[in-house]
């Protein structure tokens, strides 16, 4: 069934003797259908109809006009407006009419999805006249409400807003004050007005409703600390625990680097290149960047090296091939490179392996894949397999516990092997991130495909997502 436009009555054609009657005047007029307010996607009862006359005044019959609906700037891509013939309902950005006896142009108009100013252009080129008839849609009646905070990650004391925002249909905004806020638990604080304070640390979450909808806005309340990263084949980058003062603070063109911490926070080792020939080690200021070689001395014993890690008092251990028979060991050395010796042979397994010292370097902690997790003792060179099936071990500050990691879990132990448990599950592990420690001992720091990495609680495993981190690998905790 075709549309029905009321078109407006006849303008006064000022022919015959009145004298009084006005007299007609050359140009383009909007006769009707002009200066409209109405919803979103209404079409309008009234046509525009407009009304076109020559220079002198003579109705313009058979002049083409031009209607071009405009596009909104701010959403260039949404339908602002839209118009069709009369005889259609076929809506889009243009349509042509010609002028009839009267000189009068018409089109329907269609409000677009988009609130706010809408305007159509009409043009008469072959008389050069131009003008534009403006609209004003309304949003329409409330339909689906967003968060504008869904995730994040912050310190204690934090405060932010839910950003809650009710929408029509089509995503224009709407009043919010019929949304409610409620906390789920004691770790943040909310307001009527949807303001979050981080009380305490662990998972916040936070119930927001909107009519019978209803979401969930969560935050992450991390402790104070200090994050190094990599972007493969990009750079290492640092920033705080909780995403903040994000910056790069080297460029690289390696995909595994493995960045640790020296125990005071000065230093970040990483080695770059192929560990098995053109590898180098590389200690990074977390001030600045600034880069200083660490030279194994004598680096004749050496034919490649890789994952370097720092005890207690910043004496560095890796696992390295041996220059004279290339078999795999496992090698200490001085902060600056000096002292290097050759701690043990593994002849367990192929492939390097990752070694950890304990806090005291009186053991250190390595894997095979045939034997799982090893306990080497540096004193005496005895080698113990601990029981534990799994890779990258590393020892709880006081050197109480081993974390390390499975293939879908976070794993804890006893330093001796004993009471092996699953502290936290993901989906998947980075393989070339290994769990670090806060300097507290109450947090690891957890590789997480797909997230990053998962910062977890020992006394109760809670996981704490750190969504910033998604794009980054071989995260290290200080």
């Amino acid at each position: 069934m075709l549309f029905a436009a009321t078109i407006a009555a006849g303008v006064v054609n000022g022919c015959g003797g009145d004298s009084t009657a006005p007299k007609p005047t050359s140009g383009l007029r909007i006769e009707a259908g002009a200066n409209v307010s109405d919803s979103i996607d209404v079409t309008l009862t009234q046509a525009l109809v407009v009304e076109v006359r020559k220079p002198g005044g003579a109705v313009a019959t058979g002049a083409m006009v031009r209607f071009t609906a405009l596009r909104n700037d701010s959403l260039p891509y949404a339908t602002a407006i839209a118009v069709a013939a009369l005889n259609s309902q076929n809506f889009s950005s243009f349509v042509s009419d010609s002028a009839d006896a009267k000189g009068r142009a018409s089109v329907i108009v269609e409000l677009g999805s988009v609130a706010g100013k809408a305007g159509i252009a009409i043009t008469v080129p072959e008389l050069g006249l131009t003008d534009t008839a403006w609209y004003t849609v309304q949003p329409g009646r409330p339909a689906k409400f967003a968060l504008g905070v869904i995730d994040t990650v912050v310190t204690r004391g934090t405060a932010w807003n839910a950003g809650a925002r009710v929408m029509d249909r089509a995503g224009n905004p709407l009043h919010s004050d019929s949304v409610s806020y409620a906390s789920i638990n004691s770790n943040a604080t909310v307001t009527a007005s949807g303001q979050i304070t981080a009380v305490t640390e662990g998972r916040a979450e936070i119930e927001v409703r909107y009519g019978t909808t209803r979401d969930t806005s969560r935050a992450s309340i991390v402790p104070s600390g200090l994050l190094v990263g990599v972007h493969p084949n990009d750079g290492v980058y640092l920033m705080n625990l909780d995403g903040t003062g994000f910056k790069k603070l080297t460029a690289t063109h390696d995909y595994s680097l493995f960045p640790q911490w020296s125990p005071d926070g000065t230093r970040i080792t990483i080695y770059e290149g192929d560990p098995t020939t053109t590898v180098s080690l590389t200690a990074l200021s977390p001030l600045d960047g600034t880069r200083t070689p660490v030279i194994p001395t004598p680096g004749s014993l050496l034919a490649g090296l890789a994952f370097v890690r720092p005890d207690m008092s910043g004496l560095l251990y890796f696992s390295g091939l041996r220059s004279d028979n290339h078999a795999l060991a496992i090698w200490r050395m001085n902060a600056d490179g000096s002292g290097l010796v050759a701690l043990h042979t593994v002849t367990e397994g192929y492939g390097f392996t990752h070694p950890a010292p304990s806090p005291d370097g009186k053991t250190v902690l390595y894997d095979v894949d045939s034997q799982g997790i090893i306990a080497l003792n540096v004193a005496t060179g005895t080698a113990n397999a601990l029981g534990l099936q799994g890779f990258f071990p590393v020892y709880s500050p006081d050197g109480a516990y081993i974390a390390y990691v499975s293939s879908t879990s976070l794993m804890i132990a006893n330093s001796d092997g004993t009471n092996a448990r699953v502290l936290s599950r993901a989906n998947a592990t980075d393989q070339l991130m290994a769990p670090s420690w806060s300097a507290d001992g109450k947090w690891i720091l957890a590789p997480q495909d797909g997230q990053g990495a998962t910062l977890v609680r020992v006394s109760d495993g809670v996981a704490l997502p750190l969504p910033f981190a998604s794009t980054l690998h071989q995260l290290a905790l200080h």
